[in-house]
């Protein structure tokens, strides 16, 4: 695997070295061709894919959104049913339970391509009632 080029548009910190470990690492362990990773500042928390450059522009260093330009990556793909099942094990694979939960969540709320997904993994991986509220109906 060729090894990703990191471009720091924002002040190096602790914190983007860690994003950038985390990417590098997930990156590997899923054989994700990716060529680079850019960095940025910016007021929202947003990022996005070069699908055909094999790029990422970051200007967040949330893990969540690490992963889910990953799956642009390795789908090829906007937001389609196949990148949200990538989005989804990539997240069951790498986050914490409640912070997949949370994405998968949100994923729903977003793209109309996840929602069918959604309720299945909701009804799947919600271990209590209490979680599965916000997820609608799952029963």
């Amino acid at each position: 695997m060729i090894p990703i080029r990191i471009v720091y548009s924002a002040p190096v910190s602790e914190i983007w070295n860690d994003v950038i470990t985390f990417a590098q690492k997930v990156a590997e362990l899923e054989s994700i061709d990716i060529v680079e990773i850019e960095t940025g500042d910016s007021d929202e928390e947003c990022a996005f894919a070069s699908v055909h450059e094999k790029k990422i522009y970051l200007f967040s260093t949330s893990r969540a959104v690490v992963l889910h330009e990953l799956a642009h990556i390795e789908t090829n793909q906007g937001h389609t049913y196949d990148w949200i099942v990538c989005f989804a094990y990539l997240c069951k694979k790498y986050l914490t339970e409640q912070e997949y939960l949370g994405e998968m969540y949100k994923a729903e709320k977003r793209y109309k391509s996840a929602h069918g997904l959604v309720q299945f993994l909701a009804s799947r991986d919600s271990l209590d009632e209490k979680t599965r509220w916000a997820w609608g109906k799952t029963k």
